[in-house]
């Protein structure tokens, strides 16, 4: 899928010289470096679920120990 946006001048310059580095395009490492962004808020989100459930079914036990 074709998608345009504007990028600031130094995300810009970064996500060129990080392509550059790793011997990839422009586009591809625009792609890679989202899918990693999106993959840590991802985690993130099932950590904090995963706290909340052990928060809500062992609170008690955890205040004891605290």
């Amino acid at each position: 899928m074709t998608t345009t946006i504007t990028l600031p001048e130094h995300l810009h310059a970064e996500l060129k010289q990080i392509a550059e580095e790793e011997r990839r395009s422009f586009t591809q490492t625009v792609v890679t470096e989202l899918e990693k962004a999106v993959s840590t808020r991802r985690h993130r989100s099932r950590v904090q679920e995963l706290a909340e459930l052990v928060r809500d079914e062992h609170g008690d036990l955890l205040d004891r120990l605290a």
